[in-house]
């Protein structure tokens, strides 16, 4: 039934239905999964700073196994935004005449997918365990997603100068983009986050807005402002949420969770505004 639904479904309209039912079905079964668990599953790991000296807002609540609730499920955003844009690379990958060079670059595409699915999962493991482990897949993917933002950047950008986007360099640039990912996953704890992150976040933001002023005409200048808004409200919402402004302990509103939702967003926008440039 539904996957006759799907297939009555334009092709734009697909990623946003499978996204729809892939987060629904995950959140149940997480939520069937660890119906019985209890905070004992983390006990024989060592906790963060998030859990040893309330960082965040949000109170850690030590007897249960989702330590900071609101701040854990607000993650399914990134697997929502994330199956959404995999099922455009995978329909890149298919499509017989890509009309623009992101368009047959699906590989880079699906990559940038892979790194919200996979940050979905490393920040929930981190707010629902509060440990050292956790923050350490947190911060890999978060590392991982600003870098193939970076490398999408990169790669238009040498298409512009040099007039090629052949599968060598495409190939060049995807190897890039994960070899440095896994070299964030490994010195995680010799690099400054505080300085790396914001030069990685605004690196990728400097080369989408370059890119719109080279191709002004060609590219979404609306879809370019929200992107550049959700940045600033998801580093506002993480500045008052760390200098406990408007906090609130036990309230279902978390202004963490909104950093997570904005930097998705901002992740999916930027992405958007290189994906639909005309041709």
């Amino acid at each position: 039934m539904i996957e006759r639904a799907l297939s009555d479904m334009s092709s734009r309209q697909q990623p946003l239905a499978i996204a729809l039912i892939a987060t629904l079905g995950l959140s149940i079964g997480m939520v069937l999964a660890f119906y019985s668990a209890t905070g004992e599953t983390w006990l024989h790991l060592p906790l963060s700073k998030a859990g040893l000296t309330d960082e965040y807002c949000e109170r850690n609540h030590f007897d249960a196994f989702i330590r900071q609730p609101v701040n854990a499920w607000s993650n399914l955003c990134y697997f929502f935004l994330g199956v959404w844009m995999l099922v455009v690379g995978v329909q890149d990958a298919r499509a017989v005449s890509p009309r623009n060079a992101l368009q047959r670059f699906p590989a880079m595409t699906i990559w940038m997918a892979l790194t919200l699915i996979g940050l979905c999962f490393g920040s929930f493991f981190f707010h629902a365990s509060v440990t050292r482990v956790g923050q350490h897949w947190d911060m890999a993917f978060t590392y991982a997603l600003s870098l193939s933002l970076v490398a999408m950047g990169g790669y238009r950008w040498m298409g512009l100068l040099r007039g090629a986007d052949g599968q060598r360099i495409q190939i060049g640039w995807l190897t890039a983009a994960v070899a440095a990912a896994v070299l964030m996953y490994v010195f995680k704890w010799r690099i400054e986050g505080k300085i790396a992150l914001p030069i990685l976040m605004l690196l990728g933001l400097l080369l989408v807005v370059a890119l719109y002023l080279r191709l002004r005409g060609k590219l979404d200048g609306r879809m370019l402002l929200a992107g550049v808004a959700a940045l600033i409200l998801s580093l506002i919402c993480r500045s008052l949420d760390l200098a406990k402004i408007g906090c609130d302990p036990d309230g279902l509103l978390q202004l963490h969770a909104a950093w997570h939702l904005f930097t998705g967003l901002a992740a999916f926008l930027f992405w958007h505004v290189l994906h639909c440039e005309k041709p």
